[in-house]
């Protein structure tokens, strides 16, 4: 691995890191969930766009990529591809913004990683892709972190309770719906990617897909849609932002094309250490930033997490090969016999060759 590799790495661990404090920090409670989708959306856009040229131009081609792309793109097929995830990807989004003001950073990064046992029973159920057994231990492991997570919560007086509740509704409970929708998505974007489509164009399409379906719910049953459509202004879909909310969305936007890199340049194994630097950087931060100490059930969960992550990424399933046959041991001890009576001819000719 060069050193492509390792800034590759380090950029997931930052961004990973990093994500749940910039969108708590920046995005305010009163800020409307749809337009912050609907903003990293168009940011990624922007980025899928840049990539793809500044692919062409490292590949001395200039615009022909982008050309090859617009012949072999139809409607139909985008459509076919992308309609279903799309819409899931942008529910997942708002779920997930909703979790970011409700727990804390560690907590988030740590429940987040549960979309690993969706994914897996969706890969299964959609290609057939199996687990091994320390994989199941991992995904079993998973599940005793989220477990321990919510436990961390239990207790406390009745303005704790009712901080418990909200922590429950509104942060753990949409994550891990989140998690699930993931689950889902990345089984059937697999599945898609595996048909040899270009991973920037899926992902502009997803975007576009996106943003089109969350303006329509806002613009046809949002009290602010309604007010956008009365005036004419988009300003009260804009309520609570400023220029500070582009660190968060365009921190998001980016998170994809560095997991991209990192596949590229340090491999689909190392990733996964990527986000264990990742979750340790988001309980260090929260340490410094935040001034609150980590709690003893936040190192148990991290510590499974970790371990689970290494376990699901080095452990894979490999198919047991077929124990051969006794026909096909006789036939091999029989071949040179067969060899044997070929004609002098032949037996000259190979001794010339060799």
């Amino acid at each position: 691995m060069d050193y492509r590799g390792y800034l590759a790495l380090l950029g997931l661990a930052l961004q990973f890191g990093l994500q749940p404090f910039l969108s708590k920090r920046y995005i305010g409670k009163d800020v409307l969930k749809p337009s912050v989708v609907m903003l990293t959306e168009s940011t990624k856009i922007v980025l899928c766009l840049t990539c793809l040229l500044v692919e062409g131009l490292l590949q001395k081609q200039r615009f022909q990529n982008l050309r090859d792309i617009a012949k072999s793109w139809s409607l139909r097929n985008a459509l076919y591809c992308v309609v279903v995830p799309a819409v899931l990807y942008s529910i997942q989004n708002i779920l997930v913004q909703s979790g970011y003001q409700y727990l804390d950073a560690l907590t988030f990064n740590l429940l987040n990683q549960c979309k690993t046992i969706f994914a897996a029973v969706c890969l299964f159920l959609v290609l057939g892709k199996r687990q091994s057994f320390l994989q199941v231990v991992a995904l079993l492991m998973l599940v005793t972190a989220a477990i321990i997570l919510n436990l961390d919560k239990v207790g406390g007086d009745a303005e704790a309770v009712a901080s418990r509740d909200e922590w429950f509704q509104l942060g753990f409970l949409p994550v891990l719906l989140a998690s699930l929708i993931s689950g889902f998505t990345t089984a059937f974007t697999q599945k898609i990617l595996t048909e040899k489509r270009n991973s920037y164009l899926f992902s502009m399409e997803l975007a576009v897909i996106g943003i089109i379906s969350l303006l329509a719910k806002e613009l046809s049953s949002g009290v602010e849609g309604q007010e956008v459509l009365r005036t004419g202004n988009i300003a009260p879909l804009l309520v609570g932002m400023d220029a500070y909310v582009m660190l968060p969305v365009l921190s998001s936007a980016a998170g994809g094309i560095v997991v991209g890199l990192v596949v590229k340049y340090a491999g689909g194994v190392r990733k996964g250490f990527g986000l264990v630097l990742g979750i340790l950087f988001t309980g260090l931060v929260q340490s410094i930033v935040e001034g609150t100490s980590i709690t003893g059930l936040q190192y148990a969960a991290s510590g499974l997490v970790v371990g689970s992550m290494y376990l699901h990424t080095n452990y894979p399933w490999k198919p047991v090969a077929p124990a051969k046959k006794d026909d096909d041991l006789g036939a091999e001890k029989e071949a040179p016999v067969k060899d044997s009576k070929a004609s002098p001819t032949k037996r000259r000719s190979r001794t010339r060759r060799d």
